[in-house]
């Protein structure tokens, strides 16, 4: 059993904080008769309650126990918005103090069953390590290891609930950057996260692209937000658009320059 649901302000402040999830009007999508000693979690904005929706008939059809958490979309940037997934989990934690945690991206799709990940989950934190090649001149090839958030899969250990509440303080960090997410706070904590272990995903219960996921894989991503960005990408690379913005910006001044001139 757990603590009480406590985190501080920074790592290192002892002033007890309780962590707000940001809760939601909408309601939380849960399906869950509490016989499994797992539970798949999530949580959604009003924006992705489609996702949220479609995502529940998946785990439904598998038989997968699972609890999305209704949250408002709020301020800030996304990766901002992300830095709210440990307060969920957190939450989670409390509710479900003795069962292990598979968290997933609301974009995730699973097209397979989930109890081998819980059963076979031995460490207290299970991740996908993203291996990344630099593009920076004078390092181009070299390869990193970033952390991935997309699939957690949490046991109900004490050093696991330590872990997040320590994940959960660092992003109320007034130090951390304003661009940085969920996935680079975690990063951060990892090198002083001492007694705790960690696990590595295989690449087929990561949660990769369905481009990048390899056959048969359990648990994929379709971005919404890369999807978002995509078509407007494509709004300015149509030639119409372009031309009329051209006319708008920069014929009708034009036009109106002379006319102005001969007056």
């Amino acid at each position: 059993m757990f603590a009480p649901l406590v985190a501080t302000a920074t790592p290192r402040d002892d002033n007890a904080v309780r962590p707000q999830p940001h809760t939601s009007a909408a309601r939380d999508i849960v399906n869950d008769d509490g016989s499994q000693s797992w539970l798949v979690v999530a949580w959604f904005t009003p924006d992705y309650h489609g996702h949220a929706e479609r995502l529940s008939r998946q785990l439904t059809v598998i038989g997968a126990p699972h609890h999305l958490f209704a949250c408002e979309k709020g301020d800030g940037t996304l990766r901002q918005i992300t830095r709210r997934r440990p307060a969920i989990l957190l939450r989670a934690m409390e509710l479900y103090p003795s069962r292990t945690l598979i968290s997933l991206d609301v974009d995730c799709h699973v097209h397979a069953d989930l109890r081998d990940i819980a059963a076979s989950a031995q460490a207290d934190v299970t991740h996908y390590m993203k291996p990344r090649k630099s593009k920076r001149l004078g390092q181009r090839g070299r390869l990193s290891f970033g952390v991935s958030d997309r699939v957690l899969v949490l046991r109900p250990t004490e050093p696991a609930n330590r872990f997040v509440r320590d994940w959960f303080a660092e992003c109320a960090n007034a130090r951390v950057p304003p661009r940085a997410g969920s996935e680079w706070v975690r990063s951060q904590i990892m090198p002083r996260a001492f007694g705790i272990t960690f696990a590595t995903l295989p690449p087929a219960l990561a949660g990769l692209e369905m481009h990048d996921a390899p056959p048969g894989a359990a648990i994929t991503h379709v971005s919404e937000n890369r999807r978002r960005n995509k078509q407007w990408q494509q709004f300015w690379t149509r030639w119409d658009v372009m031309l009329a913005i051209f006319v708008v910006l920069i014929v009708v001044p034009l036009l109106w320059i002379t006319r102005s001139l001969d007056d």
